[in-house]
C-alpha cells in the first residue's frame, strides 16, 4: 500500500527530516517478543527499503543508523536460528536481503565501484513475499548492468555513463570477442532479471517506473554496441517511461513533502536520458 506508506511523510519538507522518519519507521528492537513479530518487523523493512534511494546515505550519522539496524536483525536472527532450524533459510536469505541492498546504496551515494555482488549470494528461490522478490531481481539485474556498463567503460570516456559524448564513444570504440562475449552474458542476465521482476510487480504505478528505467537503459545499451532494439522503439519506451513516472509523481503528490521533489528529479533523469540518446541518434 504504497499511498499510505508516503503519506508517513506528507510533513517531511526535506533530506534530512525525511531520512530521520525512514529510520524511525523501519527500526528493530533487540530481544522481539516472537518470531513471528520479528518477521514482521522484516516485511516493514522491506516494504519501507524503496525509500532508502532518497535517503542521505554521505551522512555518516545515517550510515551509522544503517549499520545498527542491520546489526540488531543480525543478532535477532541469530536468536530465533537456535530456536527452529525450519525457519533458518527464510531468515537468513531475507536478512541477507536488506544488508545487501543497503550496502548497495551506500556504494551508489557515494558513487564507488565494487567487484564482487553480494546479491548473488542470496538464493532467491527462499524468497517467497512477492516485494521480496521485486526487490532481490531488480537489483540483482542492477549489479549485471553494472557490470556490463564497466565493460563498455574500456572506450574511456570521461563523463557519465548516458552522457551523449560517452555513447559516441562506445558506439565507436572496438571491443575485443572476450569483451563483447562477457558483456552480452552480463546484459541478458539483466534483462532476465528485470523481466522478472516486472511480472512480479505488475499494474504497480511505482515499481514500474523504476524497473522500466532499469531496462530500457539495458536496451540503449545493446543500441550502442548494434544489437537489440531499434532506436524508434527505444524512443517510444522513453516516451512511455517519463509518462508513466509524471503519473507518479502526480499520484503520490503531496504539499510540501520531499518526496515530491525526488519524484520529479526521476521525471527529469528520464527525460535528460531521452535528449541525450536523441543527440547521438539523429
Amino acid at each position: 500500500a504504497y499511498e499510505e506508506m508516503i503519506d508517513n511523510f506528507i510533513n517531511e519538507p526535506d533530506q534530512k527530516a525525511f531520512s530521520e522518519k525512514v529510520f524511525k519507521i523501519v527500526r528493530c528492537p533487540r530481544k522481539t517478543k516472537s518470531c513471528i513479530i520479528f518477521a514482521d518487523y522484516l516485511q516493514n523493512i522491506i516494504d519501507h527499503i524503496i525509500l532508502f534511494a532518497y535517503v542521505d546515505l554521505n551522512d555518516n550519522d545515517i550510515r551509522k543508523e544503517c549499520d545498527k539496524l542491520v546489526k540488531t536483525i543480525e543478532d535477532e536472527t541469530k536468536y530465533y536460528k537456535k530456536l527452529s532450524n525450519g525457519i533458518k533459510y527464510q531468515l537468513d536469505e531475507n536478512v541477507k536481503l536488506i544488508a545487501y541492498i543497503l550496502d548497495y546504496q551506500k556504494a551508489r551515494s557515494k558513487k564507488q565501484d565494487w567487484e564482487f555482488s553480494k546479491m548473488e549470494n542470496i538464493r532467491g528461490n527462499m524468497l517467497k513475499n512477492p516485494i521480496s522478490k521485486i526487490l532481490y531481481y531488480d537489483y540483482l539485474g542492477l549489479d549485471y548492468r553494472r557490470k556490463a556498463g564497466k565493460i563498455l567503460s574500456t572506450c574511456q570516456y570521461t563523463k557519465g555513463e548516458f552522457e551523449s559524448e560517452s555513447m559516441r564513444a562506445i558506439m565507436k570504440y572496438e571491443y575485443s570477442e572476450d569483451d563483447m562475449k562477457h558483456f552480452n552474458c552480463l546484459i541478458e542476465r539483466a534483462d532476465m532479471c528485470f523481466v522478472k521482476a516486472q511480472e512480479i510487480a505488475r499494474e504497480n504505478i511505482l515499481w514500474e517506473g523504476y524497473i522500466s528505467y532499469n531496462k530500457v537503459r539495458i536496451e540503449i545499451m545493446k543500441y550502442l554496441i548494434g544489437k537489440g532494439q531499434t532506436k524508434e522503439c527505444i524512443l517510444a519506451e522513453l516516451d512511455r517511461i517519463i509518462s508513466v513516472r509524471e503519473n507518479v509523481e502526480y499520484f503520490f503528490n503531496r504539499t510540501n513533502s520531499f518526496l515530491n521533489t525526488q519524484f520529479k528529479r526521476e521525471v527529469d533523469i528520464v527525460k535528460k536520458l531521452k535528449e541525450n540518446f536523441e543527440k547521438v541518434i539523429l
